[in-house]
């Protein structure tokens, strides 16, 4: 279900949370599964039938595989059939007009799973039963959009006992400020920023200013980040809510001085799933300089079609494929010691790479780039300035220092913690502080009215 809808904040979540917390701990899973799968009906009940489909083969699959002997020739045969089964249907739906929303991170959790399933065997792990397979698998809070959340990760949540009354409220607290930050996201910086990337499609690209151009061109590239992030730490503060922890899916990619840095910073779950699953298998870095650039462009061109099967993201992909190659062979060094530069290098080659992503025929990216480069004397527009300019001027200040603020300099950082927006550390490390509770119930209203009126647009990430 869509976090930003009012149904959801005003109606299903204090609902699903009285019910998840008033039922006895082994029932948990049950209202997890059904609670999700409520939540996706109510908002795509298209397809409803499709995901219980999924979820029911994939655990008669898993049921057949645990049964099986790990070391036999048909035990790898049926899960590779199974790994299979579960690609066709993620490429079959890309392929279509009208994709099943959130088959793709259904998808990558459910390879995940096969493959730990597989590497795990002999570790005698412990046979899941139906209700806790649906449960990680359906958990309405990553569903739609992620993060991309293994067994291994979700499994340490398990309810092994029933929580304090401290603890209950301390969940509560942590999770409905990461929401809150995240709502604060998507509705007041993404939907606003939006608005202006809007205003130049009326416009059309071919009549629109040098300066509007770029100034459209970083308004979408804040607006895809907070958009993401903003779905992100609602995920996962609707999960701390039920005392779940979910990974991390960003930590301040615009505070990054190469493009390799960026996308390990950014969309955090994916990187390390195409990693694990992917680079890693092919040899990784193990194997020379031109091997590693071969592992990566499979990576990218999976990368580009995992977002939609259309030439414009093979174009994107290949674009930042082309640049981390170059940073491999040396660039890299270079921007490292000159971190000024680097940061210039990624909010310059960022923002230009979101064109393709953004724009969907050649025309339109044509048209884009020739106002960006080739019309220079239109480039001072005053109109521009004044109304355009001053009008978008606080969102685009408050969405920069936002992006490139960490909890503490990048040179000292450390941990997860350390890498994460200053806003989104401050806020959890001070939970309880005054000052700061009146300022998160400010932006919850503040957000809750704007949605009320209908301002809101829907998550970009749905159609991924």
């Amino acid at each position: 279900m869509d976090f930003c809808s009012m149904l959801f904040i005003v109606c299903f979540l204090p609902l699903f949370l009285l019910v998840y917390y008033l039922v006895p701990i082994k029932c948990r899973n049950v209202i997890i599964l059904l609670g999700s799968l409520i939540g996706y009906g109510i908002q795509f009940t298209q397809w409803l039938p499709m995901l219980m489909i999924g979820i029911f083969a994939n655990f008669i699959c898993y049921r057949l595989l645990w049964n099986m002997d790990s070391d036999g020739k048909g035990y790898k045969i049926f899960l590779w059939m199974t790994i299979a089964g579960n690609l066709a249907a993620l490429i079959l739906e890309k392929l279509s007009e009208t994709a099943m929303p959130g088959i793709s991170f259904f998808v990558f959790c459910m390879i995940s799973f096969y493959a730990d399933l597989c590497l795990r065997r002999k570790k005698n792990t412990e046979v899941l039963g139906f209700w806790e397979f649906g449960a990680y698998l359906a958990f309405f809070p990553k569903l739609i959009s992620g993060p991309i959340t293994r067994w291994e990760t979700y499994q340490k949540n398990r309810f092994l006992g029933k929580e304090s009354e401290k603890q209950l409220w301390r969940n509560l607290e942590k999770g409905i400020t990461l929401f809150i930050i995240g709502l604060g996201y998507k509705v007041l910086l993404a939907d606003s920023l939006a608005a202006l990337w809007n205003e130049m499609q009326t416009i059309g690209f071919e009549s629109i200013s040098t300066l509007l151009a770029w100034m459209g061109m970083f308004a979408y590239s804040l607006e895809i980040y907070f958009d993401f992030q903003g779905y992100s730490l609602m995920a996962i503060g609707v999960a701390a809510m039920m005392g779940i922890t979910l990974p991390t899916n960003f930590l301040t990619p615009y505070a990054s001085v190469s493009i390799s840095e960026f996308y390990r910073r950014w969309h955090v779950t994916l990187g390390i799933w195409f990693r694990d699953y992917v680079y890693i298998p092919l040899g990784g870095n193990r194997e020379g300089t031109w091997k590693t650039i071969r592992n990566l462009a499979v990576v990218w061109v999976l990368t580009g079609l995992w977002h939609g099967m259309h030439w414009n993201f093979l174009l994107w992909a290949g674009i930042l494929f082309a640049c981390i190659c170059l940073e491999k062979l040396g660039l890299r060094k270079w921007l490292e010691k000159w971190t000024w530069l680097g940061h210039l290098y990624v909010w310059l080659v960022v923002p230009l790479s979101w064109i393709p992503f953004a724009i969907h025929n050649i025309e339109g990216i044509q048209a884009y780039f020739g106002s960006l480069f080739g019309r220079m004397g239109d480039s001072a527009r005053m109109d521009d300035i004044l109304v355009v300019g001053l009008k978008y001027f606080p969102y685009f200040l408050v969405a920069f220092v936002l992006a490139v603020t960490t909890a503490r300099h990048r040179k000292n950082a450390v941990t997860t913690e350390d890498q994460k927006p200053w806003i989104e550390y401050v806020t959890t490390k001070h939970a309880g502080n005054l000052i700061q509770v009146l300022l998160l119930g400010l932006i919850f209203w503040w957000a809750v009215y704007k949605l009320a009126i209908g301002s809101g647009n829907p998550f970009m990430y749905f159609s991924f």
